[in-house]
């Protein structure tokens, strides 16, 4: 027999959805969801004996788009020997041996207890097929070889894993779904005694050092992975001053195991303005100014309010280093300069980070924890001085001469720059002499730089320079107009990505809203000519730029500013686990509705670049998916399947209810019941709860059978409930409920023979006693005695007869003596006879109630000698002992005692 248990038959299908995509040319779409199809599973030789050494062979081929981590793994509940492993899976065929530390699919680590075998391979393109190959020997005794078989592919860039099995009937020893494979094992092997495998030494040294571990694997190497902090320098190096732009280099070694997510972190509590980021981490290197969008260590989402930098790189192997390069300008008058870091590596395929420092003083703007680094600042005051100005009140023409200092506390000084509030710029150098001076009082402004860069607060005097008012020819001469002080500064922002003009920008000068952009992108404003305005422009949904702006001395001043769109379009493509796609799906981003998806299961959003933020899709009949997912710097498609939900709620089934007291088969108060039931559920119980007139008496936590026995029951009417919740994520419950009627309690009935066995002739008296014990209440009772055909009744005591039954009425109060009844019966005929017996009995108030009971009296052949005496003639008065009859009232007595003895007991 070959039979797959799971799928039935190795029947197989291929349900193709084609939408908008490209498929290859062997049928596989290249752009969905990879789906891993298993194509084959071969056990040679067909005819397995006990002890033979099976070759397994399972083909997996990738019906889907590509992938670029896929696995078959497969196990063996019955813990066969395994011989070798291979197959065509980038060489990483793997056994995990009893012991082995794996991970289940609650992420829990476990220790294996049976022997696992991997295939793994990193490049699983559409259409690809690989087959691992097992040989493992036949347990001795076996009557079958069963393993069960599990794949997985990965979404190329996604951590979004498609399983097949999705679902089974049947789980690992992690906790996975799988199919399994059960093949017939003879264990008759002579046939096959010459070609039984000597057990031979497996060579796993080959494969055992390119393995990459799994999310679902875990072996004794590769370790987790470990960002560590291996360098962190700031140049300059012979000290910092305020101003300065200074170059930070941070490295970070992985000295675990390999991650497929990686980040180094620095944030700048003192807010310094960063000029330059630049590093090796997959060029995905980037600056989150003030006002960006972060989340947090607790998921939610804040606004920044310190620029932060990050190194992002996919793809961090084990010894592996990054550096981060960070040029920073010093902040003015500061006396060091402070940043936070903080690294993390994803463990590879495994949603596992690992975090440097793991704890920590310092926790950054996020609150995460952080490494505080501190390096000293020496204020940098660069100074300038007018020495003098001769004359600084002269008339138009007159030669005036100009001499100034610097001084510096970084390097030495480089450049001079003076300026006219009247003429503009007049000359850069240290000393030097004009007579090109208009008329007019002038502000004369003097500046210095130094080697660093740097230039000092201007130093002013006032020169007055007097209107010539005549020439040689004695005509007037006419002064100069006044300059003017102000010029038009003309802005213009852009949308850098298509140079789309933005209107509703809000424009700043040294901190001072002055206006927004119209709807053209532009904005006029008059500023001071010769003078330099730092410029900052905002809006909504773009990174705010900064930006110095020399007025100049022009009648205008062109500024043109372009702006980065902070967000970047995610499409979100939802699918169920067949790969259909799910339109009307609802779509949430950090909490926040977006849209539902269309007709291919799609919806796009903008989204802050380089952010973590929470995805949440839910629609009804299907249960609720959440992801954290990366927001690049590019567009990008996050994939979500949905699972159908099991609405059927549990199977709750009444058994047998049986009840404890006496064995008069009625409830009456002061007895027990016990009741049996089973509870079913195919998602598991959560909660079984047992009531008994809504208070609890008993509960399970697990699906099966059960038995639950009541408290003593008084009289009345009682209602025992049962509900059962299943684990389902949106739990079903299901009830049932058992009526309990209980009556007061009966009287005590004896029925007894003084024979059960006669011969053809002989007599047995079969007697009927009732007793209303102390504490009940009064009742009127109706016994009645039934013979069978083949005997005749002889005799009766206390009894009325007609059509074969005798009768006696009583009304018994509390303590009465036992009433009986009794007859004399006589075998006419051999064979079994079934003497019946009822006792009929009604308490004021209640519902009449009855019950009964039988004895067997076996009649044989034998006659009786005629020695015996001979009975009354039928439906005659004892008047004369007869068989059985003698002693009578001492019979009465015992039975009495009986009775006594069974109440004394039972209570």
């Amino acid at each position: 027999m070959r039979s797959w248990i799971g799928l039935g038959m190795c029947s197989l299908f291929i349900l193709v959805v084609l939408t908008n995509c490209s498929v290859a040319a062997d049928g596989t779409d290249e752009t969905s969801v990879p789906f891993p199809e298993i194509t084959s599973v071969v056990v040679e030789p067909q005819d397995l004996y006990a002890g033979d050494v099976a070759t397994i062979k399972i083909s997996v081929k990738n019906t889907g788009g590509p992938s670029n981590i896929g696995f078959i793994a497969v196990s063996f509940p019955d813990n066969e020997d395994i011989i070798e492993v291979s197959g065509t899976g980038s060489n990483q065929n793997k056994l995990f041996p009893v012991g082995s530390s794996l991970v289940t699919s609650t992420s829990s680590t476990i220790t294996a207890i049976n022997p696992l075998v991997q295939l793994y391979d990193d490049n699983w393109d559409s259409g690809q097929t690989e087959t691992l190959t097992i040989k493992v020997e036949v347990n001795e005794g076996a009557s079958e070889l069963r393993f069960y078989v599990r794949t997985t592919l990965r979404e190329k860039d996604v951590a979004n894993y498609i399983r097949n099995p999705s679902s089974s009937s049947k789980t690992d020893q992690q906790g996975f779904y799988v199919n399994e494979y059960s093949f017939d094992v003879s264990e008759d092997d002579s046939l096959n005694a010459d070609s039984k495998f000597i057990n031979e030494d497996l060579n796993e040294d080959s494969n055992e050092d390119s393995f990459v571990p799994s999310s679902e694997f875990i072996s004794e190497a590769p370790s987790l992975p470990f960002p560590e902090i291996t360098n962190v320098v700031v140049a300059p190096s012979y000290g910092l001053y305020a101003g300065d732009v200074a170059t930070i280099k941070i490295s970070v070694k992985n000295t675990g195991g390999p991650s497929n997510i990686g980040f180094i972190a620095v944030s700048f509590p003192d807010n310094e303005d960063i000029i330059e980021v630049s590093g090796t981490g997959s060029n995905q290197n980037k600056l989150f100014p003030v006002g960006s969008s972060l989340v947090t260590s607790t998921s939610s989402t804040i606004t920044a309010i310190n620029p932060l930098v990050q190194l992002y790189d996919d793809n961090w192997d084990s010894g592996q280093t990054e550096t981060l390069t960070i040029k920073v300008e010093v902040n003015e008058g500061a006396s060091e300069l402070r940043f936070y870091v903080r690294t993390t590596l994803r463990e590879k395929d495994v949603a596992n980070y690992i975090r440097n420092p793991s704890s920590s003083s310092k926790t950054d703007q996020q609150g995460f924890y952080v490494n505080e680094y501190s390096f000293d600042v020496i204020n940098h005051v660069v100074e300038s001085t007018i020495t003098s100005i001769t004359p600084n009140s002269a008339t138009e023409g007159t030669s005036v001469s100009f001499s100034g200092t610097g001084t510096t506390t970084n390097g030495k000084i480089v450049a001079y720059k003076w300026t006219s509030s009247y003429d503009g710029q007049l000359s850069t150098s240290a000393s030097f002499s004009t007579s090109d001076l208009s008329a007019g009082t002038h502000t004369i402004y003097f500046s210095v730089q130094d080697s660093n860069g740097k230039w000092s607060d201007a130093a002013s005097t006032i020169v007055t320079i007097n209107a010539n008012n005549g020439g040689d020819d004695g005509d007037p001469v006419i002064p100069p107009a006044v300059p003017s002080d102000n010029l038009d500064l003309v802005i213009t922002v852009k949308d850098s990505s298509d140079s789309t003009y933005l209107g509703n920008t809000d424009i700043y000068l040294d901190g001072n809203l002055i206006g927004q952009t119209d709807s053209s992108g532009k904005l006029t404003t008059q500023v001071t000519e010769g003078t330099s305005y730092l410029l900052n422009a905002e809006k909504s949904g773009y990174e705010p730029k900064f930006e110095t702006v020399n007025a100049g001395y022009d009648a205008y001043r062109d500024v043109m500013i372009y702006l980065n769109y902070v967000k970047i379009p995610v499409t979100v493509n939802v699918k169920d686990e067949t790969g259909k796609a799910l339109s009307n799906a609802m779509v949430y981003l950090a909490d926040e509705f977006v849209d539902v998806t269309d007709i291919d299961g799609v919806v796009t959003a903008d989204v802050d670049k380089n952010t973590d933020i929470m995805l949440k899709v839910s629609k009804n009949g299907y249960y609720e998916e959440n992801a954290l997912i990366h927001v690049e710097s590019y567009p990008s498609t996050e994939y979500m399947v949905l699972k159908v939900e099991d609405k059927t709620a549990p199977n709750i089934i009444i058994g047998n209810l049986e009840v404890i007291g006496d064995d008069d088969k009625i409830l009456e108060e002061g007895e027990k019941v016990k009741i049996s039931y089973s509870v079913t559920d195919d998602s598991g119980i959560g909660k079984i709860i047992c009531k008994l007139d809504g208070k609890e008496i008993d509960s399970y936590t697990s699906a099966g059978s059960y038995s639950t026995i009541t408290p003593v029951l008084s009289d009345g009417n009682h209602v025992v409930s049962f509900t059962a919740n299943d684990k389902d994520m949106n739990v079903h419950s299901s009830s049932k409920e058992v009526q309990l009627p209980v009556s007061k309690r009966g009287p005590e009935v004896l029925f007894q023979a003084t024979k059960d066995t006669i011969s053809v002739g002989d007599y047995a008296v079969f007697t009927l006693s009732v007793l209303n014990p102390i504490g009940n209440l009064p009742m009127d009772v109706q016994m009645i005695l039934k013979a069978p055909d083949g005997t005749c009744v002889s005799g009766s005591s206390f009894a009325e007869s007609g059509a074969g039954m005798y009768t006696a009425s009583y009304t018994v109060e509390p303590g009465d003596e036992v009433k009986y009844m009794s007859f004399n019966i006589q075998g006419n005929e051999p064979g079994t006879h079934s003497i019946i017996s009822e006792v009929h009995y009604s308490i004021s108030g209640e519902t009449p109630q009855s019950q009964g009971d039988e004895l067997i009296l076996e009649v044989t052949d034998k006659l009786r000698s005629s020695t015996d005496p001979v009975d009354p003639s039928p439906g005659s008065v004892l008047t004369n002992p007869v068989p059985g009859f003698t002693g009578v009232t001492s019979t009465v007595g015992l039975l009495l005692i009986v009775l006594l003895l069974r109440r004394v007991n039972k209570r």
